[in-house]
């Protein structure tokens, strides 16, 4: 009875232990099923990232082309803009040089005037001094 008895509860036993390995095989694929989904997933997340990252570096190389063709093309209004005001700089100058001339002239020709009569002046005083005498 005892050896009967035994033999089946080994026999439950051992049936008990097909079972849990059976469920351990079943276990241990679903665990290899779900780490190769998220090896793939992993995968496709590191691809998105790089297509995202190129993007983001296609989209930042442009707008720097973009901004770089504005710096130019305003440093090249800016410098217009500078020669433009120099040149009319320059030219309000040399019409003030020769204005300044012009009126050293007058000046010149004023002064000479005014010696001539003071000297015109000075002799007709000198006659009437004379002719009063």
């Amino acid at each position: 009875l005892d050896k009967s008895y035994l033999s089946t509860q080994l026999e439950a036993e051992r049936q008990k232990l097909v079972a849990a390995e059976a469920e351990l095989a079943r276990r241990e694929g679903r665990m290899a099923e779900l780490k190769a989904e998220k090896d793939a997933m992993y995968d496709k997340l590191m691809a998105a990232t790089a297509d995202q990252m190129a993007g983001y570096t296609g989209r930042l190389d442009s707008e720097m082309v973009k901004w770089e063709k504005q710096a130019v093309l305003s440093a090249a209004r800016t410098e217009a803009q500078h020669q433009s005001a120099l040149s009319q700089l320059r030219e309000a100058r040399d019409l003030a040089l020769a204005d300044v001339d012009k009126w050293h002239v007058r000046h010149d020709d004023l002064r000479r005037v005014h010696e001539e009569q003071l000297t015109q002046s000075t002799v007709r005083q000198a006659e009437s001094a004379s002719l009063l005498a």
